[in-house]
């Protein structure tokens, strides 16, 4: 059954639960006796090791253990149970004022100074990265600036002559947090397993992990660790610092400071982690990023997906020997994807690198896969794809001599990739123009699959030229290479990059300005229409908004409307902790996952409850009440935990909108909006009246974070703009509703429906009904269970185009029941994998919907591809529904598994064979060992020579990949 444990404040979040101890190397073959101590988040955990022997397990209990810095023994373990954190910051709680600002005095905490800025964040205020402590207002990361005249609202100051932190935001009421230590665990101990932790807010300084596997910052090095399942974020260097012999697995390592992993090491195997969106505080990408690595043996990263970081994704540098990355997905990081530089015998084999490199191209800079100055490197079975450029081989002489030998580019042998370039370059590139790296070193490229995609006719550098794909061959590279084009799309047709659009400009005008505490309905009613408005930075709770015509709001950093109300009196009955006089019920709505159901829980209630701001599972019965859930009790108004609730902060979800009504050109900006109680089918930002009422018009919502919210975070009306959201852990949709001239772009729309409603009523990343004049370009659709983008039904000129939809349980895209629509220009990926799914599974899917154009898609290991299907011929509300001028022309497939094709089920056939639906000019890749039934039409399953047999794709390629 899936998982509905949700992270409290960022898109990334892992289910941490107690499991078996995994086998791990032992120093000898005796056999040690073992104990088991429990940890409460009050006790010292250094002194209760320093208290035990080896061979203890430490069992952390939920909570949060502040200013905990372990240096374990050998063979230790550490196991916390579901939402166990270990914190590095202090909670800062006495304030004073000194003319605009507010300080914290008696500071003392300074950490070592080490590393390199990014020299182009020149913007004030400029972060010094090199400075480690941090600072945090709800779970926020402030910037830290170099002099106090810098000092704005979502800075601060460190004057660490006077031991002062100064700040601009209002603290009452936050939970306000400096980092103090420099790790949660360090030393040199061998054989330690840390599992089932969030490790967040350490000082750690440049170059040293919260996880620091060795002494001090050059020390010896540990060995043996097994670092798994744990949540790391928010240290201000290295999430994890490796030893020797280390295993780091299924781990979530996101929004560090400088790098997520990195260090060295013999032995050492990363492996199904996730790596996010570090480097955030602005270190060079000369030394951060994803991961770095430097001076290990026999390294293996494996399955891991490692995206969204300000620099390389996965980089070997110096004197790397027998490197193995497989099996990798690689996304949308700065610079280079897979990086292996001035090191040694490397195998990069069978991974999916795509849109990487954006940040900075210069000279094979933005390629997918680099190697640098490094012997013996072998690529092959790689999808390489819209990558800033390809693959590419460089020799760099100033890193000649190393540990094993000359770094020389030789050898290198790149094979059997997918390859696909919309821009950019690959090939071979020197620094002084030698001719031997080319002539006389054995560095070939053979046996690719290039797709030049638009206008774009392929750059090849050989040396400091750039060559055409002829002149390329003339040199015997890529000789037997299959080199496709699509001249036919015309030049507007790009794939998935979040576009730049033109925002709507802040107002100018001055605004009255509202502080938390204060009720921003009563100010909003004694004001005339159009009147703009600031939130103040912190917590707005229990908030309902029903704006004027041309209100607008604009929240400054780290406003947050809260539709929860904080408990804080509860009783102890047995087991139990009870929170009385709940009199919150709204109504319930809606249609449950099945397996959910069986489980005990119910996504119909829309009241929801966090603990430290996680969202506990609703169960329907008492006797189902256990940890890591709640139980409701609406018949006595009173609230049961089976978790302690001392020293934590609890939430219960009230409030039913944070905006709401039928104003018309409202403006919301720059707001976090959650833990509203909204019904399903009903937002949070709700542009209608009630449940079904009329729908406002011409509301912009835009740069917000909307998010653990019951239902649907933004239920759109007309004219609706939905631009540059972060909308991410609803518990129905991301996106949905009714209306005419939409415009959903350039917004991250992912991890919805956590409350478990079931895929085939409606939830998901975003589902629309009854639009007319739909548009959802460049918004990046990802890890929703359900549909990423639906639909459904009575829809008509919808526009589809430029999106990145992937990891989606089911369809990536899916138009049914509706009208004419183009679908154009996305990337879609890995989507369709749940359970019960069929062709429901597919990347893109059409059902019951004429006149539809899909173009210019890139599609890759979906549970199908393209697919239409039609189950029964009937008549919608603007005509027959039937598929009907279906054109799917210039298209790239890769299906493996999937199919791709027309299928009818319980038609009549024949009605079908003569409604001008027909696949045209695209590219169909396929794996050698792969069945050869890849294509539907009508009732059959067929090959691609009976598709053709059918005048399917006469002009099509069909390539077998090995």
């Amino acid at each position: 059954m899936r998982s509905h444990t949700v992270c409290a404040t960022l898109v990334f979040c892992v289910f941490i639960s107690l499991t078996l101890l995994v086998a791990r190397p032992v120093l000898s073959q005796e056999i040690q006796p073992t104990t088991t101590v429990t940890v409460t988040p009050t006790d010292d955990i250094q002194a209760l090791v320093d208290g035990h022997s080896a061979y203890t397990t430490f069992i952390l209990t939920k909570g949060v253990y502040r200013l905990q810095s372990v240096t374990p023994k050998t063979n230790n373990t550490f196991i916390g149970e579901a939402g166990t954190i270990l914190s590095g910051a202090r909670l800062l709680t006495v304030f004073g004022q000194r003319g605009p600002y507010w300080v914290v005095e008696n500071q003392q905490q300074q950490g070592k100074r080490f590393g390199r800025c990014e020299t182009q964040r020149i913007q004030p205020p400029v972060n010094n990265c090199m400075l480690p402590e941090d600072l945090f207002f709800d779970d926020v990361l402030l910037t830290q600036v170099t002099s106090l005249s810098e000092v704005t609202p979502g800075t601060w100051y460190f004057d660490y002559a006077t031991d002062t932190i100064f700040m601009a935001d209002n603290p009452t009421n936050r939970k306000v947090e400096a980092s103090v230590l420099p790790h949660a665990f360090q030393g040199s101990a061998q054989n330690v397993l840390i599992q089932g932790l969030i490790i967040e807010k350490y000082a750690s300084p440049g170059q040293e992990g919260a996880i620091h596997g060795q002494t001090g910052h050059a020390g010896l090095r540990s060995r043996g660790w097994i670092v798994e399942n744990n949540e790391i974020r928010w240290n201000h260097a290295i999430g994890i610092r490796l030893g020797e012999d280390m295993h780091v697995r299924n781990n979530v390592v996101h929004h560090n400071g400088q790098l997520g992993i990195g260090g060295s090491g013999s032995n050492v195997v990363i492996e199904g982690n996730e790596i996010a969106h570090n480097n955030i505080q602005g270190f060079h990408w000369h030394i951060g990023g994803g991961t770095k690595f430097v001076t290990t043996i026999d390294l293996v990263v494996r399955q891991n997906f490692v995206h969204h970081n300000f620099g390389p994704g996965l980089w070997s540098d110096v004197d790397n020997l027998n490197t193995l990355y497989e099996d990798n997905h690689v996304l949308a990081n700065k610079t280079q994807g897979i990086f292996h530089e001035a090191s040694y015998h490397a195998i990069i084999r069978n991974n999916l690198v795509e849109g990487n490199g954006f940040g900075d191209s210069i000279w094979h800079v933005g390629s997918g896969i680099l190697v640098s100055s490094s012997p013996n490197v072998e690529i092959y079975g790689n999808q390489v794809l819209n990558n800033a450029d390809g693959i590419g081989l460089i020799q760099d002489h100033t890193r000649i001599e190393g540990k094993f030998g000359p770094r020389e580019l030789k050898n290198a042998h790149v094979h059997d990739n997918v390859i696909l370039m919309a821009e950019g370059q690959t090939g071979i590139g020197v620094t002084n123009s030698d001719p031997a790296y080319v002539n006389e070193r054995n560095n070939r490229f053979e046996n690719n699959t290039y797709v030049l995609y638009g206008k774009y006719q392929g750059v090849f550098k050989r040396l400091s030229i750039n060559y055409t794909i002829a002149q390329w061959q003339n040199f015997g590279q890529d000789v037997a290479s299959n080199f496709i084009r699509f001249p036919s799309l015309d030049s507007s047709t790009t794939l998935w990059n979040p576009p730049d659009m033109e925002l709507v400009p802040l107002p100018t005008s001055s605004r009255i300005e509202i502080s938390p505490g204060s009720n921003i309905q009563t100010i909003v009613d004694s004001q005339p229409e159009g009147t703009a408005f600031t939130l103040k930075a912190g917590i707005h709770r229990l908030q309902h908004i029903r704006p004027k015509n041309g209100n607008k709001f604009i929240g400054e950093v780290g406003s947050i409307l809260s539709g929860a109300r904080e408990l804080e009196n509860f009783t102890q009955q047995g087991q139990y902790w009870i929170a009385d006089n709940q009199i919150q019920q709204g109504p319930t709505f809606g249609l449950c996952d099945e397996q959910l159901e069986l489980s005990g829980a119910s996504c119909r209630h829309p009241e929801d409850l966090f603990l430290d701001n996680v969202p506990l599972v609703q169960v329907s019965k008492l006797a189902d009440l256990e940890v890591g859930k709640w139980f409701f009790d609406y018949d006595a108004d009173k609230i049961y935990l089976a978790d302690n609730p001392k020293n934590r902060r609890v939430e219960a979800s009230i409030i039913r909108h944070a905006f709401e009504g039928m104003a018309q050109n409202v403006f919301i900006s720059g707001l976090i909006i959650e833990k509203y109680a909204n019904p399903a089918q009903e937002g949070a930002v709700h542009s209608r009246v009630g449940h079904s009422g009329p729908l406002a018009d011409g509301w912009t919502i835009q740069e917000n974070e909307i998010r653990l919210n019951h239902g649907i975070g933004i239920r759109v009306g007309n004219f609706t703009k939905v631009l540059k959201n972060n909308i991410h852990h609803n518990g129905q949709l991301g996106v949905g509703g009714s209306g005419r001239n939409i415009q959903v772009i350039g917004n991250e729309i992912a991890n919805n429906n956590t409350q478990g409603f079931a895929w085939d009523w409606e939830s998901g990343g975003a589902r629309f009904v009854w639009t007319n004049m739909l548009n959802i370009i460049g918004n990046d659709i990802h890890h929703n269970t359900g549909p990423g983008l639906y639909t459904n039904p009575e829809n008509r000129s919808t526009h589809i185009e430029a999106n990145r939809v992937a990891f989606n349980e089911g369809a990536g895209i899916r138009h049914s029941a509706s009208y004419h629509a183009v679908i154009k220009g996305n990337i879609v990926e890995g989507n369709g994998f749940g359970e019960r799914l069929g062709h429901n599974g597919a990347g893109i899917l059409v059902t019951g919907s004429p006149d539809v154009e899909i173009v210019g898609n890139i599609l890759t290991r979906n549970a199908y591809g393209i697919l239409a299907v039609q189950t029964n011929r009937g008549d919608g509300h603007f005509g027959p529904r039937d598929i009907e001028n279906f054109f799917v022309h210039d298209n790239i497939q890769i299906l493996s598994p999937g199919k791709t094709g027309l299928r009818v089920l319980d038609s009549d056939l024949s009605f079908f064979t003569s409604r001008n639906n027909q696949f045209s000019h695209n590219i169909y890749m396929f794996f050698s060992h792969d069945e050869l039934n890849k294509f539907h039409w009508l009732n059959k399953v067929m090959t691609a020579s009976e598709w053709k047999d059918e005048q399917q794709d006469l002009d099509g390629k069909f390539v077998i990949l090995p």
